[in-house]
């Protein structure tokens, strides 16, 4: 009879055998011929690019407004300022009219037509809104409302008033 030894492979061995096997397979995915490396160049999505910058908002300061009743078309001018002073940022605004109960005839804006919307700021940061209107009765307020039209361009909100005179007694 014959005595089999059994050989164990030392831990050197085993990392030599491996070694050698994932060479082999290197060896066999090696294309044929050599050819010059290339490089692509591209773009990176909007999400993917450097950080963008936080804005904060100030609406401009409230005021009082004199000529209200019975005049001819009036144009005042709502105010928004971002820091920092970016152009382009599209600002959006909400324009709520409040009139005394009874007041005739019923005021309304005539611009904007549409009591919301969106304005971008300039290279000051600066967004102005003009509002026209042609009758306003004592004691009415128009407040306009300023927020980010695109969240991540920054958060909050902040109130322009314009209040005219109550009325006379």
């Amino acid at each position: 009879m014959t005595d089999q030894k059994s050989k164990t492979l030392s831990r050197r061995d085993t990392i030599k055998v491996l070694a050698a096997a994932v060479g082999a397979g290197a060896l066999a995915n090696l294309p044929g011929k050599w050819t010059k490396p290339g490089l692509d160049f591209g773009v990176l999505p909007a999400h993917a690019q450097t950080s963008q910058t936080v804005h904060t908002l100030v609406a401009g300061a409230d005021a009082q407004i004199d000529d209200n009743v019975e005049q001819p078309p009036i144009t005042i001018n709502s105010t928004v300022q971002i820091t920092p002073p970016t152009p382009g940022i599209l600002m959006r605004y909400s324009i709520v009219l409040d009139e005394p109960q009874g007041a005739l005839p019923p005021t309304a804006i005539d611009i904007p037509a549409e009591s919301t919307g969106t304005i971008p700021t300039d290279n000051t940061g600066l967004g102005t809104l003009p509002i026209t209107y042609s009758n306003l009765w004592f004691g009415s307020t128009i407040t306009v409302t300023w927020s980010f039209e695109n969240p991540g361009d920054g958060t909050g909100t902040d109130d322009q008033v314009f209040k005219t005179p109550e009325f006379p007694k």
